[in-house]
């Protein structure tokens, strides 16, 4: 009988030994984990799994957000965009723009002007400058108002409203002797405006005497020829003697030798008298452009040298 309590003992030991008591939930246990969240379960704003995207690295919108958006619009505006705007910039601009150029030289001004247009591809067009304007200063496009009479093509002037055009006629709003066919533009009772003449000077051979209305008349008397010569023909023309008769003449300062004896004043032995705005060379006895008229260089003057682009000045003769 002994025995069999002791081994009845010693069985219920053993399974003491074996049994592990946190196999059986704890109520208190089951309480305090209920209450506590998994550390290593954090959660997103939103209380989603993504609080580890969110704080550490980027979720694949956020990349997609953060570099193929950025990556791509950034690209065209600061990449694409920029250079298109440099290349229309540095390329059709200056393809528009061309190159301008003039050539010819007829009593001080140009005889034409032609611009270079490129377009990319497209080759470029060479067109001629429109309204009798000639190419600006720095050879890029035509001009498109004048300043002074170089600015227009031969033989047109600087009108006063800053286009080019032919010179105007007698009793025409002017403001220098230029714009005016005949050559003079005076102060009248209102406004400055184109005469026939401000003196014989300014008058053709065929009506020599200025009067006192500023028009060219027929001479009256030898006194009346004023500078074409000493004698009044019939017809109302003048004659000359020598070259003394026509000296005052800066048009035709010399008297032509013609058959034998002489007849009338002129430039040169043609019978050439220089037109308004123009001036005799008394050293090569042509046509040189005049005082306050446009010019090309000093060539174009009287007498002949070398200068920049203007008008011939006074006294030297000289193109500034």
């Amino acid at each position: 009988m002994k025995r069999l309590l002791f081994a009845t003992l010693l069985a219920a030991g053993a399974c003491n030994l074996f049994y592990d008591p946190r196999g059986i939930p704890d109520p208190e246990s089951a309480d305090a984990s209920a209450a506590e969240p998994d550390a290593q379960a954090p959660l997103d704003a939103d209380g989603g799994p993504d609080a580890g995207h969110d704080a550490g690295e980027p979720t694949p919108d956020a990349g997609a957000d953060a570099g193929i958006d950025a990556g791509s619009d950034a690209g065209p505006d600061a990449g694409l965009d920029a250079g298109l705007d440099a290349g229309l910039d540095a390329g059709l601009d200056a393809g528009t723009t061309g190159t301008c150029s003039n050539t010819g030289d007829s009593f001080g001004q140009y005889l034409s002007a032609s611009s270079s247009v490129c377009t990319g591809g497209s080759g470029c067009v060479v067109n001629q400058c429109s309204s009798f304007f000639i190419c600006d200063a720095a050879g890029k496009r035509c001009l498109t108002a004048c300043a002074r009479d170089h600015d227009c093509l031969s033989p047109n002037v600087c009108l006063p409203d800053a286009t080019c055009g032919s010179r105007i006629a007698n009793g025409s709003i002017c403001d220098r002797d230029s714009q005016c066919s005949s050559g003079a533009c005076i102060q009248t009772l209102d406004q400055k405006r184109c005469v026939d003449c401000r003196t014989g000077k300014d008058c053709p051979r065929s009506v020599p005497y200025c009067n006192g209305n500023n028009t060219c008349a027929q001479c009256a008397s030898s006194q009346s020829c004023s500078v074409w010569g000493t004698v009044c023909k019939v017809d109302g023309a003048c004659l000359c003697s020598n070259d003394a008769d026509c000296s005052a003449n800066p048009r035709a300062p010399f008297c032509n030798f013609t058959n034998g004896s002489y007849t009338s004043c002129t430039c040169y032995s043609s019978g050439t008298v220089c037109g308004p705005g123009q001036v005799c060379d008394t050293l090569t006895k042509t046509c040189k452009v005049a005082v306050g008229y446009a010019c090309l260089t000093d060539a174009d003057c009287a007498p002949s040298t070398s200068h920049p682009s203007g008008s011939c000045a006074p006294a030297t003769f000289l193109c500034q």
